[in-house]
């Protein structure tokens, strides 16, 4: 399991679309795909569409929503500022779907408003909205993070999505990992597009430690095993005035299973 920053996904995206070749509207093409997989089956939707690439995937599962005859409704936010990719969706389906300037009761609530960059305050305006949002019915789902929260840091804004289900694409993001956040993120799917594990290796991206790959470093010691087949481990520590580091750290090495531990310090460390 990999986890990223946000600064890291950003990486990935210009990975794949300025060495691998895709285009920004193949990638959002591929994680709206994934996002219908993962949505409820109901008959109507409102989707919060933003002015960055979280937006144009909300967009582009609007479009798939349509063609699979589902009633849809789409809020755009700071569309004045929306980038070309979230106008190049919009004029898709800017005929087809209906626009509204506030929210309608709908069986799903998708918030597609800022997702992994997010790092500035949510003016008033958003913060009431979102309160609003956060009292209606029907099942909320967040694209790769809900508006509000930092994707990194984990910081929360005073009012943020409250979201049942996170659909996140090609790794956990940090701010995952906080279980006091999970009742924000609801429950979190990771979505793959099968075309970023070699740009996810190069990119140097964490993976998630658990126990059972921490006890995979660890050579299981038989019973007659010689000492000099489980490792050899010198320390050069301690001092007269502190000889306890000496202790500490050998005897460290001793319980960790180290078959032969040696000591390099001065004379009087070593009486």
């Amino acid at each position: 399991m990999k986890i990223a920053t946000a600064m890291q996904m950003n990486a990935v995206d210009d990975a794949l679309i300025h060495q691998y070749g895709y285009s920004i509207y193949e990638l959002v093409e591929m994680a709206s795909q994934h996002l219908l997989e993962e949505m409820p089956k109901r008959k109507s939707y409102l989707l919060l569409a933003g002015p960055g690439n979280n937006g144009a995937d909300a967009l582009s599962l609007a479009k798939r929503l349509i063609e699979d005859g589902k009633e849809v409704y789409v809020q755009l936010f700071y569309f004045e500022h929306a980038n070309s990719t979230v106008q190049h969706f919009y004029e898709l389906i800017k005929d087809q779907v209906i626009f509204v300037e506030r929210w309608v009761d709908t069986e799903v609530v998708v918030d597609g408003i800022f997702g992994n960059g997010l790092s500035r305050a949510l003016d008033k305006d958003l913060q009431r909205y979102l309160q609003q949002i956060n009292q209606l019915d029907g099942i909320h789902i967040a694209i790769d993070s809900p508006t509000g929260i930092n994707a990194t840091t984990g910081a929360m804004q005073s009012v943020c999505f409250q979201a049942e289900k996170t659909v996140t694409f090609m790794c956990y993001k940090l701010a995952m990992m906080n279980q006091d956040l999970r009742k924000w993120f609801g429950t979190i799917t990771v979505k793959t597009f099968g075309i970023e594990q070699e740009v996810l290796e190069h990119s140097l991206i964490a993976d998630a430690i658990d126990q059972n790959v921490i006890s995979s470093f660890f050579k299981r010691r038989k019973n007659h095993d010689h000492k000099g087949v489980n490792g050899k481990i010198t320390h050069f520590t301690g001092s007269r005035e502190y000889t306890g580091a000496a202790c500490l750290a050998s005897l460290a090495s001793v319980y960790s299973g180290s078959g032969i531990v040696r000591v390099c310090s001065d004379d009087y460390v070593l009486q």
